[in-house]
């Protein structure tokens, strides 16, 4: 059945969008920060703690190669609630004593769980949906992890209301917990089933795509204007966590074409030479495309300008240099997963795909730590012991050192577009 597909294409894009369970670090950390007695350089460590568990994110593609793929969500979700659960246990003094140590090794293995959540997603876009529209797929897929911090302020809100939500901060450790573990039992059976791959996806996709589009469009103003949440109560909250549900309309959409019956397989396969036509002239809508690792590069030239443009005091510099930032950003991210398979091949993509990823940890301790070293520098002496620095004077040198570091990853993409364009364009001859 044909729904079949969309269906699971709608619960990977839940377990994607529920997946970055680190993003959501920030709403708790000062509190953190506080009940280990630390300073924000070692609060920065336990950050890149979560994004040091991808390092081990071969395993999880290891493992998806030789178990059956429902068995890969199934993991990640228990690692996830075994390390914030433990967390959780701690902030409710469940748990009397939690080192710094014990703190930093529960957060590898939460940030090592989302890798197996990430696996099963790319492992089913390309088990059930033809090569020449993975691309696509998987970019509509990871563009929802760009949402994950709202989804678990949003639900936060709701289920403990904004006013506990503020106050309590374990709520979210809690969320990080038990999210993953109930999306993954909905993930489970429907990448267990069996089914025809989808020969037809523009109308479907381009479906999703505006539900994405709008999803991610009232996110933006929800984040950008304070007054209307406050005023509102737990609406605009209840209002996202419905956007994002609302995927499922297409796979309800197929099962209505299902079970109608228009005879449209009879009609694709009598008009084979008109579909040849249409191939030949889409291999020539991409002879003319630029290439993904092209895009890359374009798109970190805009991001490297960004980090300069913060060293602005105005608010709409700030606002622009942070919107261009989180598009680039989740951009290359979603680009990232198609230039591993174009690069590498799809036969060990979970794997190679997970090596690849390993940059993440590095640039994340790199760029923490010349943050934090700095901030603690130009600091004063808060009153429990900690260093407070505030304006411009705290980020300008940060802001300049991420922006030279870009612009080197700039030209590092541009010799990376130049050198595997020629093979990209003859690979689509």
């Amino acid at each position: 059945m044909s729904a079949l597909p969309w269906l699971t294409l709608s619960t990977i894009i839940w377990l994607q969008a529920i997946a970055g369970t680190n993003t959501d670090f920030p709403a708790y950390s000062s509190e953190l920060k506080s009940r280990l007695h630390i300073t924000q350089f070692k609060l920065n460590n336990l950050a890149v703690a979560s994004d040091a568990g991808k390092l081990l994110g071969w395993c999880a593609g290891l493992a998806a190669k030789r178990l059956p793929l429902w068995a890969v969500p199934a993991i990640g979700a228990a690692l996830g609630a075994v390390g914030y659960g433990v967390q959780f246990l701690f902030f409710c003094r469940k748990i009397t004593s939690l080192s710094y140590t014990q703190f930093f090794f529960l957060n590898v293995l939460n940030g090592n769980s989302i890798c197996w959540l990430n696996v099963t997603g790319y492992r089913s876009v390309m088990r059930q949906f033809l090569r020449k529209d993975h691309g696509a797929v998987i970019a509509l897929t990871t563009s929802y992890m760009g949402l994950t911090v709202n989804i678990y302020l949003a639900l936060a809100q709701v289920i403990v209301g904004r006013k506990n939500a503020v106050s309590d901060k374990s709520v979210y450790l809690l969320l990080n917990a038990v999210t993953p573990a109930a999306v993954a039992l909905l993930v489970m059976p429907t990448v267990a089933a069996m089914r025809e791959k989808p020969r037809d996806v523009k109308a479907g996709l381009v479906i999703m795509f505006v539900i994405a589009g709008v999803t991610g469009a009232y996110a933006v103003v929800d984040t950008m204007v304070p007054a209307v949440r406050r005023s509102s109560g737990i609406w605009p909250a209840t209002v996202l966590l419905v956007m994002v549900a609302v995927v499922i309309v297409v796979p309800v959409w197929k099962v209505g074409e299902w079970v109608i019956g228009r005879g449209r397989e009879e009609e694709r396969d009598g008009g084979d030479v008109e579909g040849g036509g249409k191939k030949a002239e889409e291999t020539a809508v991409e002879a003319y495309k630029i290439s993904n690792t092209g895009a890359i590069a374009v798109l970190m030239v805009f991001m490297s300008v960004s980090f300069f443009l913060l060293l602005s005091s105005r608010n709409a510099c700030l606002f622009v240099s942070t919107a261009i930032i989180g598009l680039g950003s989740g951009a290359i991210s979603s680009i990232a997963v198609s230039v591993s398979s174009e690069l590498f091949g799809q036969e060990n993509f979970s794997v190679n795909h997970n090596i690849v990823i390993s940059n993440i940890p590095i640039g994340s301790f790199l760029f923490g730590s010349i943050a934090a070293l700095i901030y603690d520098k130009g600091g004063v002496e808060g009153g429990r012991g900690d260093r407070l620095c505030f304006g411009m004077e705290c980020y300008s040198k940060t802001f300049i050192i991420w922006g030279c570091i870009c612009s080197f990853g700039t030209i590092l993409s541009f010799v990376l577009y130049s050198r595997t364009r020629n093979s990209f364009v003859s690979r689509r001859r």
